[in-house]
């Protein structure tokens, strides 16, 4: 039997299960968890909105045809117009809620 014939079949063979036996595992993450939505009634169309502290836009925007996406769980909501807060609330928010939040305006 030739060496050189039998040599380059076995090392393509070797080589054939080698990259197929070493091939990375597919894997795939799923959610099913939904955001939570808050809506603004009476707010100010000056009015911003933060959550936990962070500015998320201009309440009026949030006013019911838009909801302001969250993720479910304890935050700080604020509305604030001119310095002047509106609105402080904290809320829970399960996923897949909508909250309305109402804005009074403070007397002058």
């Amino acid at each position: 039997m030739n060496l050189h014939r039998v040599l380059p079949a076995v090392l393509l063979i070797v080589s054939f299960v080698f990259a197929t036996a070493c091939s990375y595992p597919k894997t795939s993450v799923r959610t099913t968890e939904e955001n939570a939505a808050l809506v603004f009634k009476g707010a100010p169309k000056t009015a911003g909105v933060r959550i936990d502290g962070l500015d998320a836009g201009m309440a009026a925007d949030y006013s019911g045809k838009h909801s302001l996406g969250v993720l479910p769980g304890r935050h700080v909501v604020e509305v604030i117009d001119n310095g002047r807060v509106l609105l402080r609330q904290d809320v829970f928010l399960s996923a897949g809620t909508i909250k309305t939040l109402t804005v009074s305006a403070p007397s002058p």
